[in-house]
């Protein structure tokens, strides 16, 4: 008499079973992943002003004293072809000076509106009553090749406004938003690291 039986369909059932158990598990996590993903939208960007709402922009009074910009070229291999420094001295006609620097302080966002897109630039009040100084960097990309260096690219927010080759400074809080058209930007000399 043979007591011994047969192993393999055993180890079929087996294996089919441990399938189908990894069966409900698996549709479970791919379940879990698509609800995930469909609860992460793309980050609100509620701070930056559309296209529409600078036409709810506030003028402001500002005189441009010094408004340049500035290319230089990186001296390392990268994706990076140039990168951009702003700089805007502007000043307040001097009847409304103290009103409209508390004004601008209160805004916490400041833009330069250049070209297709909205450079983000710092505030800074100078000594001489009146002035302020902006000044903000904008990053030029180009493919990197073999074997050099590749940086996180950053993007610039699309401002949508027909400029005609003029910049904008544009400030915004939460409740209010205020711009000033510029004068051209001057190109400062070309910048070479070595």
């Amino acid at each position: 008499m043979n007591t011994s039986q047969p192993t393999r369909p055993r180890q079929a059932q087996s294996a089919l079973f441990h399938r189908r158990s990894l069966l409900p598990l698996g549709l479970f996590t791919l379940a879990a992943i698509l609800a995930l993903v469909g609860c992460v939208e793309s980050k609100r960007l509620s701070d930056v002003p559309d296209p529409h709402r600078i036409s709810e922009c506030q003028f402001i009074p500002l005189k441009s004293v010094s408004v340049t910009q500035q290319d230089a070229l990186p001296g390392v291999e990268s994706n990076v072809r140039k990168q951009r420094t702003y700089r805007l001295e502007v000043k307040v006609f001097e009847e409304e000076t103290d009103h409209w620097m508390e004004v601008l302080e209160q805004m916490s966002t400041w833009e330069l509106w250049v070209d297709s897109v909205a450079v983000p630039v710092r505030f800074r009040p100078m000594q001489k009553k009146g002035h302020m100084m902006f000044s903000g960097l904008r990053m030029f990309y180009a493919p990197s090749s073999g074997g050099s260096m590749s940086l996180p690219v950053e993007t610039y927010a699309l401002h949508g406004v027909a400029l005609n080759g003029q910049a904008r400074l544009v400030g915004y809080n939460a409740h209010q938003c205020y711009a000033s058209a510029l004068d051209s930007l001057i190109a400062r000399p070309l910048i070479v690291a070595p």
